[in-house]
């Protein structure tokens, strides 16, 4: 596995949110496609979630002695979308639960 510095980028209605983080290489890969969820990072109700893609994380050094200072000296600025990602098992409601919630209702009704 390997260590990188990237640069996120994403903007949206109610402003951007930016950071350098290092990250593996896979744990980037792996999280492209997936959702973020920022809650109000922008400012009261502004409910920032979206789908990662790859334009908005840019690799910047693949330098191993660079990545070390990096990390050493400042560890991450800004945002990073690997700490924001939306677990799938988290519990929340989605439209597929609300279906089957609905199926379970009418089973009751029964």
């Amino acid at each position: 596995m390997m260590k990188k510095l990237y640069k996120f980028n994403w903007g949206g209605y109610y402003g951007k949110l930016t950071g350098v983080f290092v990250a593996e290489s896979s744990d980037v890969d792996d999280a492209i496609g997936s959702d973020v969820y920022f809650g109000d990072a922008l400012g009261k109700h502004s409910d920032v979630m979206f789908e990662l893609t790859s334009n908005m994380i840019i690799e910047c050094s693949n330098d191993p002695k660079f990545i070390k200072k990096f990390e050493d000296l400042v560890g991450e600025s800004g945002y990073n979308p690997l700490d924001y990602l939306v677990d799938e098992d988290d519990g929340d409601w989605d439209a597929e639960d609300d279906e089957d919630e609905d199926e379970l209702l009418d089973t009751i009704e029964q």
